[in-house]
């Protein structure tokens, strides 16, 4: 069974919601994707988190909101799952 673990991020100032996102991860347990909400897409992050073997997705729901999905790269029923909810989620 799948799950989130949410993060929100969206009130910390750089480079505070990369450190929490990182931390977050290093805690994930199998099976789990880390939704993260965030005021901005965080591009800087996705070539390292493509480095470390985990993939993303975003949907950005306002001007000033996005939701960011990050799992483990080679759980691939895990990352469908986050590329639905990517499209269909609209609440934090």
């Amino acid at each position: 069974m799948q799950r989130f673990v949410s993060l929100d991020v969206s009130e910390l100032e750089p480079p505070e919601p990369m450190e929490e996102i990182f931390e977050q991860l290093r805690d994930l347990q199998s099976g789990a994707a880390l939704k993260v909400f965030h005021r901005r897409e965080p591009l800087p992050i996705y070539p390292m988190l493509d480095k470390m073997g985990y993939s993303h997705c975003s949907q950005r729901l306002q001007r000033n909101k996005f939701v960011i999905y990050i799992w483990p790269t080679v759980d691939k029923q895990l990352g469908e799952f986050c590329r639905h909810a990517a499209n269909i989620d609209t609440q934090p």
